[in-house]
């Protein structure tokens, strides 16, 4: 099977399904290793999401470090929560569901959108979709979580291929995604000037201060869909948050 044939199996999977839920962890290797994203999303036609996560750095323990955060839809209006180490949550009313993905995209590891823009298409309009990827490449075949799976490379510029997709073979379902990045030097300094302009800018002071970078930051993270589930019932009840959902209250 050519890999052109399996992503359009696997596109058409995503855009069909009636409800969808999922149970996954991103986990993040080499110069950036740090959060471990643990996620859940909960979604069913036209437009009622829920995507949850928490994450905590492994080298302070998750009972130390843990967040947790929100953004869901109930189908008219969408919300995000936010509750991290200040004991004050933050809850806002977002001005579309779009946007309130694209918030989260960064701080999920990527979590956040790569499934929610295969189930809808107004979500790629602000943010990037693996249906976007090129040069595609049917690489090899591999088990994993017990299911054996297509593995496709591609990369969102032509001739960098960067990105592996795992796709069930049975059902097309997505397993796993693997991104490596890579930070220029520059772009590191650029990150650090702003995070020290934004503590002056507060009157907060910096406790410590990093080195001047002197190479590029290379790291992957990896995606791993634990449970995944298509078009069985799910409650309304899931797509309106309470406080008592927060696992930390």
């Amino acid at each position: 099977m050519e890999a052109a044939d399996i992503i359009d199996r696997f596109a058409k999977l995503y855009a069909a399904c009636s409800t969808y839920h999922d149970v996954g962890v991103v986990n993040t290797e080499g110069d950036s290793a740090g959060n471990v994203v643990k996620f859940k999303t909960y979604f069913a036609r036209p437009s009622k999401f829920r995507f949850q996560w928490t994450s905590h750095h492994p080298a302070f323990g998750a009972e130390r470090s843990q967040t947790f955060n929100i953004v869901w839809s109930d189908g008219i209006r969408s919300r995000s929560y936010y509750r991290g180490d200040d004991p004050e949550a933050v809850e806002e009313e977002e001005e579309s569901l779009e946007l309130a993905i694209a918030g989260a995209t960064g701080v999920s590891s990527g979590a956040a959108v790569n499934v929610p823009a295969l189930l809808l298409v107004d979500i790629r309009a602000d943010c990037r979709s693996l249906l976007e990827l090129t040069d595609l490449v049917l690489v090899r075949e591999e088990e994993i979580h017990g299911h054996w799976c297509y593995v496709v490379e591609g990369g969102y510029e032509i001739g960098r291929r960067d990105t592996e997709l795992w796709i069930d073979k049975e059902s097309f379902s997505l397993r796993r995604i693997s991104e490596r990045s890579e930070i220029s030097v520059s772009q590191l300094q650029e990150n650090d000037a702003e995070l020290e302009r934004m503590h002056r800018e507060h009157g907060i002071a910096l406790e410590y201060k990093l080195p001047p970078p002197t190479k590029p930051m290379k790291y992957t993270d990896i995606t791993d869909y634990t449970e995944v589930v298509f078009d069985e019932s799910i409650s309304d009840d899931v797509f309106e948050y309470k406080p008592s959902d927060d696992p930390r209250m």
